[in-house]
């Protein structure tokens, strides 16, 4: 299992969109929907600087990464692969 970060920022005009998308993926986390191996471990919005945080657990990176190209979140986004320390 991987742990991943995937960091959001999104503008003024797409932030409807950006919030749906995120309800979305929240709603079906909720509902333990996501596909096989994937699991949502958090999620940290500053609305000040529109930007979103996310912690997920994922069978690797690139799994992740092609999830997300499924999505395709109207945010710009960088995904990291990170060491789980404590």
């Amino acid at each position: 299992m991987t742990y991943i970060i995937i960091r959001h920022e999104w503008n003024t005009e797409n932030q409807e969109a950006a919030f749906k998308t995120v309800n979305q993926i929240l709603e079906t986390a909720k509902q333990g929907k996501l596909p096989s191996g994937f699991r949502l471990l958090s999620s940290f919005v500053d609305t000040s600087t529109r930007t979103a945080f996310c912690t997920y657990e994922a069978p690797s990176k690139r799994d992740f990464q092609s999830l997300v190209a499924q999505i395709n979140p109207p945010t710009k986004y960088t995904i990291h692969e990170v060491s789980k320390l404590y």
